[in-house]
């Protein structure tokens, strides 16, 4: 697997695909893209991540094909890296690809933009990725209970960490 910069052109159909109910939907963006996700609000949203600083990835497996993708961002502040709006292809899901992605994720994290630690968020409704990020060596930092209403729930929204083990 490799990391690459996501391409509109090419990835956008692949990703819309993957998430394909309201409520995974939800899970994923916090509803900061409209669902059905379309391309020119999927392309305004990248913009405007990127003018807060956010770097968008695709992960490719062996073939070519895109099986994951994230945002990144760095806090020159805490020099922590923050990894957004994680989503890996369904078909690949149980099979060690979002751990292969994370990992390469955090490597260019702590050895391309120096972050000594990344961090992201997960919600109470989604236990299945908290597992994933876990198994990733993620630990949780802290909750903000109920942060996220969905129709009639609240979902707690957990903070996520992992130190960096570069030794300065």
């Amino acid at each position: 697997m490799k990391l690459r910069a996501f391409d509109i052109d090419m990835d956008f159909e692949v990703i819309r695909n993957w998430i394909t109910d309201e409520r995974t939907h939800a899970m994923w963006s916090a509803n900061r893209i409209g669902f059905p996700m379309e391309r020119k609000d999927f392309e305004d949203f990248l913009k405007r991540q990127k003018e807060e600083g956010d770097s968008a990835f695709a992960a490719e497996n062996e073939d070519g094909r895109i099986v994951g993708f994230f945002l990144y961002g760095k806090n020159e502040e805490t020099m922590e890296g923050m990894l957004k709006f994680i989503v890996v292809d369904p078909e690949q899901r149980g099979k060690g690809t979002a751990q292969e992605m994370l990992h390469l994720a955090a490597q260019y994290a702590f050895e391309k933009t120096g972050a000594a630690a990344v961090h992201l968020n997960v919600f109470s409704a989604n236990p299945r990725a908290k597992r994933c990020y876990e198994k990733a060596g993620f630990s949780e930092r802290n909750t903000a209970p109920g942060a996220f209403p969905y129709k009639e729930e609240k979902w707690d929204r957990i903070n996520m960490i992992l130190p960096s083990m570069i030794q300065s």
